[in-house]
């Protein structure tokens, strides 16, 4: 992350620290905050202020993004995969009032 981030800031370019769901899973909800906080001020104490977003991408369930949520990612997307429709506008619903409360974008992958 080091390197991806003092490149971006040394060519002035946006990023999106874009993490799996199952990368998600490993790694604990209090530490993935804190790792991100740190590129941050690697980047600010380098007299950058490039944008730098925290996305969950294929994220599996509306537990881990209303989670990723809560410790502060940018963005989630959710993908359901192969799953009904039928058995997905609840879901959806939910998580669309979720990422409204916290004015977020929200992606729902349905296939």
């Amino acid at each position: 992350m080091q390197g991806i981030l003092t490149g971006c800031a040394e060519t002035n370019s946006p990023v999106i620290l874009q993490i799996s769901g199952s990368t998600r899973k490993c790694i604990s909800a209090p530490i993935l905050p804190h790792l991100v906080m740190g590129g941050i001020a690697l980047v600010r104490s380098m007299g950058s202020n490039i944008p730098i977003v925290l996305h969950l991408d294929h994220g599996s369930s509306f537990e881990l993004a209303k989670d990723c949520i809560d410790s502060g990612f940018s963005s989630v997307m959710i993908d359901y995969g192969v799953r009904a429709v039928i058995f997905l506008i609840g879901p959806n619903v939910w998580m669309s009032r979720v990422a409204h409360a916290f004015l977020m974008p929200k992606r729902v992958d349905i296939f």
